[in-house]
This record gives C-alpha cells, sequence and structure tokens, in this order.
C-alpha cells in the first residue's frame, strides 16, 4: 500500500481533508471522527481499518482499493453517495452535515 497517496482522499462523510481509516467493504475513506461512527456501526456493515493495518490483510482488499483510487472510481462513489443518501434518509445518521 506504499504506493498510494492518501493524502489527497477526503473522508467521504465530513469532506475532512485529514484521513486515517478506510471501511473495506464500503471502500471508502474516514476521517478519525468518522471512523468512529462506523465502528459502532459493527463489522456487519462497516469494516473500519487504520491504513497501518492494509499491510496484514488479504492482498486482494489492498489491491482493490488500489485499483479503485487509481481509476478515479473512489471520486465517482464519493459523488454518488450523496444519491443514496437521499434515496435513503435513515442512511443520513452517518452524514455529519445532514440537516435531518
Amino acid at each position: 500500500m506504499s504506493s498510494l497517496n492518501f493524502d489527497q482522499l477526503k473522508c467521504i462523510d465530513c469532506d475532512c481533508p485529514k484521513t486515517n481509516w478506510v471501511s473495506l467493504n464500503n471502500f471508502v475513506i474516514l476521517c478519525d471522527d468518522c471512523a468512529q461512527v462506523h465502528f459502532s456501526f459493527g463489522s456487519g456493515i462497516s469494516q473500519v481499518y487504520h491504513f497501518n493495518q492494509l499491510l496484514y490483510l488479504p492482498h486482494v482488499y489492498t489491491e482493490l482499493l488500489s485499483h479503485m483510487i487509481e481509476n478515479k472510481a473512489y471520486d465517482a462513489w464519493v459523488e454518488n453517495s450523496e444519491n443514496v443518501l437521499l434515496l435513503n434518509p435513515s442512511l443520513n445518521l452517518i452524514n455529519k452535515n445532514s440537516s435531518s
């Protein structure tokens, strides 16, 4: 994972530029505060790992994450996450900027 540059990625939930976490089953990048919220959901909903832990995960996860970021798939996911929240208002619990 050392070839990836996470510095350019913002938290999907709050747009914070300082990210240290990834939810592998959702393939989203998170800041420290939002990672705590995702931890509270449980691993059935969000499997949260610190970037340093990625070295110990099966290679397929890190390879897929790398591929998504390099091919701008992550950017498309972030852009469409707002549409998902509009369609599923109950998911606004994870969006700190939500008005509901």
